[in-house]
């Protein structure tokens, strides 16, 4: 079907086929848009499309979700603090050791790269997290292993008293 998000589509399609990919901030080609351009225009359809895709994304890996668990979802994804200030860090976390854990037994996307990701996703979250309690750092430590991760009760001092 003809999606207004063709690029995103395609980022999609080959993450599922195990392409790895990454962020330059050289750039490498001159871009101009041109008036027929999706880009920028119609952004709410764009928009729309995007979360879609999103949450196809979550049923591929065999997961139901709620209405809550889409807006989580999405909200983690985009790293949007103002919706996900509305959770608690514990929430996210288990949403995110959901994915991981589903990943794991489907083996639809590159298990090393999917964990890297969320990972970082929740170490930057909890750092900015408004309100972090010792409970939510526990929480973090003893599912890093989960994210093939270690993280030392040093680091969790830092990222507790970060601003």
């Amino acid at each position: 079907r003809k999606r207004p998000t063709e690029d995103y589509d395609l980022f999609i399609r080959l993450a599922k086929a195990g392409m790895r990919a990454g962020r330059l901030d050289q750039k490498l080609i001159k871009q101009r848009k041109h008036p027929n351009s999706m880009c920028g225009s119609d952004w709410d359809n764009i928009k729309k499309d995007i979360d879609v895709m999103r949450n196809e994304f979550v049923q591929d890996l065999g997961i139901e979700a709620t209405d809550y668990e889409k807006k989580l979802h999405i909200a983690f994804v985009e790293q949007n603090l103002s919706i996900l200030n509305q959770y608690q860090f514990g929430e996210v976390l288990s949403w995110s050791n959901k994915i991981i854990k589903a990943n794991s037994i489907n083996k639809i996307y590159s298990s090393t790269y999917f964990k890297e990701q969320l990972y970082l996703r929740l170490i930057r979250l909890i750092k900015r997290k408004e309100s972090k309690n010792l409970l939510d750092m526990i929480k973090l430590r003893q599912s890093a292993e989960f994210y093939d991760k270690r993280i030392s009760f040093r680091d969790l001092l830092y990222i507790y008293r970060y601003r």
